[in-house]
């Protein structure tokens, strides 16, 4: 599985406007959730690419960096050319089948949150809005990624920073950090790490830059990425994103304990995502832990029937028990799910041969 990262560097400078905020209401919360939910599972990136609040973005940042100079957001505005476009860069990592879903809805402080939870191809990650009122319109004011631990609006504020603080050129490596971002999600990890290497070395030392070289040499040099991960536990311990950066490591080297502890950490941060179970599911099958593993299917299946992913594998258990006709229910009813994945029961009726008869319209 590998983890899904999110970090976006080009967003329009907006000049800030006199608004009106009012505090988001709980029902207004879940409706832009809901209909965030609805937008990215037809595929239709307009209303998450225009979901942000620019101004307030540009706000966060700059509390951030009270010291600031002028010519620091000068050169801000200068590396911020093109419009954020979140929901087309989520649909792009999500391909057909991934689903971009809420997780739960949460008041803190004053302040209305949602968390979605994006999964592809065995990928996830957590987005956590923070919500804003502008003129009657919901906005999201700034965004929690997991896989990086900190705010958007932090990310942004330390790379713009190391930039600043180098030559005026090195504006030019948050187009190559773009690009190399695309390589990644293209899985061209060897010119992923040519461009990583070219890379300004104060910028290869932010923690977002650590994080990509994770995913990189995970892929391409499991003795750097080792090196790699031991340095960035030193740089950042106790990291909300130490979880999810290192859970991969983890299953290369067979230490499926420390995986399990990275999953159960992570969804006591949450405070809790059912999906997790589909993780200590394949997680207690490795250890050969078979009755632990199909529990925890179950109760997936139980909490989230509509996650195909999850039916699919509790299936597998049925069927070596076998139990084709409860194997073949729960395929009959995974079926109408959107996630569903007909290769993945051509694989089990070859798997399991006896299934055909069982499934057959």
């Amino acid at each position: 599985m590998k983890y899904v990262h999110f970090f976006l560097l080009s967003i329009i400078f907006l000049a800030s406007c006199t608004t009106k905020e009012k505090p988001v209401t709980k029902e207004e919360a879940v409706q832009f959730a809901k209909s965030l939910e609805k937008s990215i599972a037809v595929r239709n990136e307009n209303f998450f690419n225009n979901a942000f609040d620019m101004d307030a973005i540009l706000s966060k940042m700059k509390a951030a960096a009270p010291g600031e100079s002028g010519s620091f957001w000068k050169g801000v505005k200068k590396g911020m050319g093109e419009k954020l476009k979140l929901g087309s860069k989520v649909i792009q990592s999500l391909g057909s089948k991934g689903t971009y879903s809420i997780v739960k809805q949460y008041q803190q402080g004053d302040k209305q949150h949602v968390l979605f939870r994006l999964f592809s191809d065995g990928s996830i990650n957590y987005h956590d809005f923070e919500l804003v009122n502008k003129d009657g319109i919901i906005k999201i004011a700034d965004m929690f990624i997991y896989i990086t631990g900190e705010l958007f609006s932090k990310t942004l504020t330390d790379i713009f920073r190391e930039v600043h603080s180098s030559d005026d050129k090195n504006y030019a490596a948050l187009d190559d950090f773009s690009k190399l971002n695309k390589l990644v999600q293209k899985k061209e990890y060897e010119e992923a790490k040519e461009m990583l290497n070219r890379l300004p070395e104060n910028l290869k030392k932010t923690k977002t830059l650590q994080l990509k070289a994770l995913e990189i040499y995970l892929e391409t040099d499991t003795a750097q990425y080792a090196l790699i991960a031991e340095k960035f536990r030193h740089d950042f311990p106790d990291d909300p994103s130490l979880n999810l950066a290192l859970l991969d490591g983890m299953i290369v080297k067979e230490k499926y304990d420390g995986a399990l502890d990275c999953i159960n950490q992570l969804d006591s941060r949450i405070n809790k995502d059912p999906l997790l179970d589909y993780y200590r599911g394949l997680l207690y099958n490795l250890q050969g832990k078979t009755e632990t593993a199909l529990a925890a299917f179950e109760q997936l299946y139980k909490n989230m029937p509509e996650f195909s992913p999850g039916a699919m594998e509790l299936c597998t258990y049925y069927m070596d028990k076998d139990n084709y006709k409860q194997a073949a229910a729960i395929i009959k009813k995974a079926k109408t799910n959107k996630d569903f994945d007909e290769s993945v029961l051509e694989n089990l009726q070859a798997q399991y041969p006896r299934l055909k008869q069982f499934t057959s319209d």
